[in-house]
């Protein structure tokens, strides 16, 4: 429990911050030249949106661009390594897009909620907690590596879950009364 909320906890509140350093480490030194053709096109093209993203996030760290600014960051004028696109309508990281449109109070705010959500499995028995760590640690996850914050498809998902697992607990509780 303490591993998942901590962790999430990092994540929310250093994404930028680890954003430039895998940024030094993978597109600022040779470590690029050594990775395969594939690896450069889905790690290191996002790792370079991701980068440039974060250098706005510290321009406007407080209070962010406001909600959807992920849908018209200016890429225009920027020249990428790696990246070859020439639109990008949210930053691919859940993480970094809530520090870019909200800042940090953005992100304390999500911080309060992801604690008090992993706070909350403390009152599950232990083999659901199990499922439900589990779940929020993909979530988070995932999240940060690839979908825009606000997309219609992952929010449905998301609050699709909570519904689906009560009915398979539901499920599970007929099923153990019944043996």
């Amino acid at each position: 429990l303490n591993l998942v909320m901590w962790g999430g906890v990092c994540l929310i509140a250093f994404m930028p911050l680890l954003i430039s350093i895998a940024t030094y480490f993978l597109l600022e030194t040779e470590v690029a030249s050594h990775m395969d053709m594939s690896m450069r096109i889905t790690v290191l093209s996002r790792l370079d949106l991701w980068a440039y993203v974060a250098g706005l996030v510290w321009e406007a760290p407080w209070f962010g661009y406001g909600l959807e600014a992920g849908r018209f960051i200016p890429i225009d004028q920027v020249t990428f390594a790696y990246f070859s696109g020439n639109a990008m309508h949210h930053p691919h990281n859940g993480l970094l897009q809530i520090w870019f449109e909200l800042g940090a109070f953005g992100a304390m705010a999500a911080i309060v909620g992801w604690v008090a959500l992993v706070r909350s499995l403390g009152r599950q028995s232990i083999s659901s907690r199990r499922f439900l760590l589990a779940g929020l640690s993909n979530f988070i996850v995932i999240g940060s590596v690839s979908h825009g914050l606000w997309q219609s498809w992952w929010v449905s998902a998301l609050v699709l879950i909570p519904f689906l697992y009560s009915i398979a607990l539901s499920l599970n509780d007929v099923a153990l009364e019944n043996k």
